[in-house]
């Protein structure tokens, strides 16, 4: 059976505030009051009740208090408090008085017949320690067990002496204790369990002055006991820290698994281990009591900050980086008092084979020399495409089109001595034909060769084509050109199509349009190139559903494939047409 609570002993000297009060009629108070609280001289104190009776004990470092009183129909809670000051040894008895405030939802403690409260009673959160250790200049803890102990079943008691008086508490538990030896009492319990209340009897016997043997016997068979079982447990009381006290590394595990090193051994030089085993614990305690030692543990190296211990004084670490680092732990004591003797281990951990210099600095290198190979590749395949296509555009021009020049004069010069009009009409085809192939030979070889590949040799040959094509015709050729399109490149083919399309639209203006006036313009528009062309001729006429006009529009409608492009041509309001191209850039 667990007496995991805090325990309230009462003597004889107290049975006049409570001598009717029986067992079987022992209740918990609803009462809001019952808890541990801070106290408005700063002390800890521990509230339990019972019927209409409420007791608590309240300790600080310089003081100790017990109370017992009654609620009356006011609702306020009124009684006697036994305060000794630890430091001077004075010993105060008087009547106190706690109400409840509604409208803040306070205690606040009275002095009989006062007509000012104090501050206000406040309740200890779950974060706050409930640990309070007595060491005053006139507490001698060789004679006088108050304090706070801590059971063997991890449960904390407070404890009031003065003289032959002795009482213990806890929410769940309340002692009536007799003295029955120097070192020995006779403790009478009343149990409160889950709204269940029991009885049992206790032998406590001092061995130590920081140490008490329990022996209980249960007196019913309520709640979780039957009449006539017995158990023992055992408390030890929580000290002060001595001279000798020291935090240390208990123990280093890799994989939870003991590693038989000694941790001493390496505060002053590095434990390595491989990367593979990179799943460390660390555990440490303190020679001062650990269950009221506060840890702080650090790895630097890792950690930014130090970081509290929750719960039990271990840490653990996983996936570290390849490098040194030292674990530090630091520990404070119930009061914040710093405990001597700081630790740390030094620990390196090889990284694994791809983070160690020699492996980045060769994979850096490989990287560089096949980066410069690629390189390298790539632009040797470029120069002999540029050449190919110089050679191709050299040998176009220099066979296939000195052959189509010398078919042109030649019937140029039989054309003139021919008098039969028939021949002089087949031999005119012929240079006709001749001519249109020098002028087809001249588009492929321009756009072959690689020195065109740039945006002002396709505008400077688009200027020059025009103004030839239209001016003759009294059709003035206006270019508006922005200046980004000049940064833009194009490919060998795409350059070719955009050519073919311009020069298609630009002889279909000559032809059909009738116009004064043709604007062509190129402007960069996001990942686009837009062309246009405007004129102020005669504008489209009427074509049937679903035709695509002559051949020439047919031909622009294949090279817009061709690009990947979007082909617009539409009247131009109420003369002249619009043509527009847009043109995906890479």
């Amino acid at each position: 059976m667990l007496i995991s609570i805090s325990l309230l002993f009462v003597n004889k000297a107290l049975s006049r505030v409570n001598s009717s009060v029986s067992p079987t009629k022992l209740k918990t108070s609803s009462s809001n009051i019952i808890g541990t609280w801070r106290m408005p001289d700063g002390s800890i104190a521990e509230w339990v009740a019972y019927n209409s009776v409420f007791r608590y004990i309240a300790l600080s470092k310089r003081s100790k208090a017990f109370f017992e009183g009654k609620m009356g129909d006011d609702g306020s809670i009124r009684g006697q408090r036994t305060f000794v000051d630890l430091e001077t040894g004075n010993r105060k008895v008087g009547q106190k008085v706690y109400r409840y405030n509604i409208a803040d939802g306070n205690w606040y403690e009275w002095e009989q017949d006062a007509n000012e409260a104090r501050k206000p009673m406040a309740r200890l959160s779950g974060m706050e320690s409930k640990v309070v250790v007595c060491n005053g200049k006139k507490f001698d803890p060789a004679s006088d067990l108050s304090g706070t102990w801590d059971g063997s079943n991890k449960a904390l008691v407070y404890i009031f002496q003065d003289g032959d008086f002795l009482s213990i508490v806890h929410p769940q538990h309340f002692l009536d204790c007799k003295k029955t030896g120097r070192n020995s009492w006779k403790v009478h319990v009343y149990r409160t369990w889950g709204d269940c209340i029991t009885e049992m009897s206790m032998n406590y016997e001092c061995v130590t002055p920081d140490f008490i043997n329990a022996v209980w016997v249960a007196l019913d068979s309520r709640c979780d006991l039957h009449k006539g079982r017995t158990d023992r447990e055992s408390y030890w009381r929580l000290k002060a820290m001595g001279t000798a006290d020291s935090v240390f590394i208990t123990e280093f595990r890799i994989f939870n698994e003991f590693h038989p090193v000694d941790p001493k051994d390496y505060m002053a030089k590095e434990l390595v281990i491989d990367h593979s085993q990179n799943y460390i614990t660390f555990n440490f305690s303190s020679s001062y009591d650990p269950r009221t030692t506060t840890f702080y543990y650090q790895l630097e190296g890792f950690d930014k900050g130090w970081f509290i211990a929750f719960m039990q004084p271990s840490a653990t670490y996983t996936n570290l980086d390849g490098g040194s680092y030292v674990f530090k732990v630091r520990a404070v004591d119930v009061e914040g008092t710093e405990i001597r003797g700081n630790t740390r281990f030094m620990l390196r951990v090889r990284p694994p084979f791809y983070q160690t210099w020699w492996f980045i600095l060769g994979a850096t290198l490989i990287s560089f020399f096949l980066i410069r190979f690629i390189f390298r590749y790539r632009l040797r395949q470029q120069l002999e495409k540029e050449d190919i296509r110089r050679r191709i555009a050299r040998d176009l021009h220099d066979e296939v089109g000195s052959t189509l020049t010398t078919i042109s004069i030649l019937s140029e010069s039989v054309l003139r001595q021919m008098e039969l009009d028939g021949e002089k009409a087949r031999l005119s085809g012929i240079g006709d034909k001749a001519r249109t192939a020098m002028s087809s030979m001249s588009d492929i070889v321009w756009s072959i060769n690689p020195q065109n590949d740039s945006m002002d040799k396709i505008v400077e040959r688009m200027i020059r084509f025009a103004t030839d094509t239209l001016e003759p015709l009294g059709i003035s050729a206006v270019f508006d050109i922005e200046k980004e399109v000049y940064a833009l490149q194009m490919p060998m083919e795409q350059r070719k199509d955009f050519y073919l399309f311009f020069k298609e639209a630009t002889t279909n203006v000559a032809k059909h349009s009738g116009a004064t006036r043709a604007l062509f313009s190129l402007k960069k528009t996001g990942r686009q190139l837009l062309f246009t062309i405007e004129d102020d001729g005669k504008g489209l006429p009427p074509q049937p559903q679903g035709s695509l006009g002559g051949n020439g529009l047919r031909n622009m409608q294949a090279r817009t494939e061709a690009l990947g492009a979007e082909f617009l041509m539409k009247n131009n309001g109420e003369y002249g047409i619009f043509v527009s191209l847009r043109i995906p850039m890479k």
